[in-house]
């Protein structure tokens, strides 16, 4: 479980990770031409992207853990292998 946990945040990071440089490409690479105003709409919008990330994958991470303690109790949706 842990596993495809890991493999997942792979899977989604790597694509983040390159729309974050295509990102800082188009924001920075004129850089007699970059306002004020677009680096902060850059920043703004990585902030908000890295924040809405990571309130998901922190929502996920809980609803696993939720699921792991149920399982412990033997309340879980899966039941206790005797």
């Amino acid at each position: 479980m842990a596993m495809g946990i890991e493999i997942v945040t792979l899977i989604t990071g790597i694509p983040i990770m390159i729309w974050y440089f295509i990102v800082f490409l188009v924001g920075f690479s004129e850089t007699e031409k970059v306002t004020k105003l677009r680096a902060f709409g850059t920043m703004v919008l990585m902030f908000f992207a890295g924040l809405i990330l990571f309130l998901i994958f922190m929502l996920l991470l809980m609803i696993v853990g939720i699921g792991f303690f149920m399982a412990a109790a033997g309340k879980g949706l899966v039941p206790p292998v005797a």
